[in-house]
């Protein structure tokens, strides 16, 4: 027959076994969220990557754009300069001259 002893021995094993039991099944789903959060943290990170391209695309294509807009409108600034030239070419070599009088009375002071 069993004694009080045996009892207690065996109810502490049964109690024991019940919390490794409890701690193993603990572990394997802080296993499972510790996946789960390097699987979204991953997918986050490729997520910020792609829209950082596409963000960066989109400002060369934007800089493309003002470039090629800068052009034009110093290709049309050169145009209208030269032909004002043609039409007055004693305004624009007294302009010259005046310039270069201004700069070079500038220069002097110093």
């Amino acid at each position: 027959m069993p004694t009080k002893t045996d009892v207690k021995s065996a109810a502490a094993k049964t109690e024991s076994s019940k919390a490794a039991a409890h701690v193993d099944s603990d572990l394997e789903e802080l296993r499972g969220d510790l996946k789960s959060l390097r699987d979204d943290v991953a997918k986050l990170l490729s997520d910020t990557g792609a829209l950082a391209s596409a963000k960066s695309r989109q400002g060369m294509e934007r800089g493309r754009e003002l470039s090629e807009s800068a052009r034009e409108q110093l290709d049309t600034a050169r145009s209208s300069l030269e032909e004002r030239v043609r039409e007055n070419p004693l305004t624009a070599v007294g302009l010259a001259v005046g310039a270069g009088a201004l700069i070079s009375f500038l220069s002097s002071r110093r």
